[in-house]
């Protein structure tokens, strides 16, 4: 009896590639797929991040968060209530372009026009809208006259102070550039992981690197928008918890997607190599038995049983 051995199939010469390729790429038991996942999940989290403190900052909807926070830090209605008859009179009376408003704690001004005719609820959406702007553009520092007022982050008024003071053109232009810096970043490290790679390797490495990076950034958003939750029941407090919760709702949207998104990927990923692997398995198996199966020398030439199906093929022709 002789064993004779069958071709080497290419499926057999790929499954050799794929564990060089796992052997080269391993360090010390770290893989660099897993590498270039972290990175690039750093790099995600960062990047949405960046993309979200952009959205937030941007003219639009910035001044609509800035018309409700200064309405809250300044109490402008019970200002409206106490100085509109004022600045009217005022209006009337001054001989000046620009009218000044009493005891309002921004350095904005009225046309005469507007200080005489305009009703409490135009005076007060007029006097927010300029403040907006000039907060936009400036930051707290129309706030501080003297240079000297610090509410402390720790209470109502200094936290809502401190997030109004972060809503600003300076904010917008950093995070662009941040959100362009980490863009490049993840393109980088997604393109260097599907180099890398091999198979649906290079989508499963970019599907782990985009939830690494977006799931903590849920978890967080979700920690703040309940810690935001906490505390008191009065206007001025559900003023803030309102205005905390929009901003923290913009970034946890978007790592929500990134999350999905990575989710598909790597679990699609995982089941295109399983099935690859039952495919590969199937194909493979039949022609390993027939291979190697010992068949007698006949006339002084070993026969295996692939040749005997060969003849039966050819007979069957017949």
């Amino acid at each position: 009896m002789q064993r004779v051995p069958g071709p080497r199939t290419p499926q057999r010469a790929g499954a050799s590639a794929r564990e060089r390729f796992e052997r080269r790429d391993s360090r010390d038991g770290v893989s660099a797929p897993f590498i270039y996942a972290l990175l690039l999940g750093l790099a995600a989290f960062f990047f949405v991040l960046a993309l979200s403190t952009r959205q937030v900052t941007e003219e639009e909807p910035a001044l609509d968060l800035l018309r409700s926070g200064i309405a809250t830090l300044t109490d402008i209605d019970v200002w409206i209530a106490e100085y509109a008859d004022d600045v009217r009179e005022l209006g009337a009376s001054s001989d000046e372009a620009r009218v000044p408003l009493p005891g309002y704690p921004l350095d904005v001004t009225l046309t005469r026009q507007e200080a005489v005719q305009l009703t409490d609820a135009e005076l007060r959406a007029t006097v927010l809208e300029q403040s907006a702007r000039m907060v936009y553009r400036s930051g707290l520092e129309p706030f501080d006259r003297t240079g000297n007022q610090s509410l402390g982050i720790f209470s109502g008024e200094g936290l809502l102070e401190t997030l109004v003071g972060q809503i600003s053109e300076t904010t917008y232009n950093r995070a662009n550039i941040a959100t362009m810096v980490f863009g490049g970043l993840v393109v980088v490290l997604a393109a260097a992981a599907a180099v890398r790679g091999e198979g649906y390797g290079r989508m499963g490495t970019v599907g782990w690197g985009a939830l690494a990076g977006a799931f903590p950034g849920v978890l967080v958003m979700v920690g703040a928008r309940y810690l935001s939750g906490i505390g008191g029941s009065d206007p001025f407090s559900e003023d803030v918890r309102t205005m905390i919760q929009h901003v923290v709702g913009v970034p946890l949207r978007n790592y929500v997607v990134v999350s999905f998104f990575g989710l598909v990927l790597a679990g699609s990923a995982m089941v295109l190599a399983l099935l690859g692997r039952r495919v590969d398995a199937l194909r493979l198996a039949p022609r390993e038995e027939l291979a190697f199966v010992e068949a007698p020398v006949i006339g002084g030439r070993s026969r295996s049983v692939r040749d005997d199906f060969e003849d039966w093929d050819d007979f069957d022709d017949d």
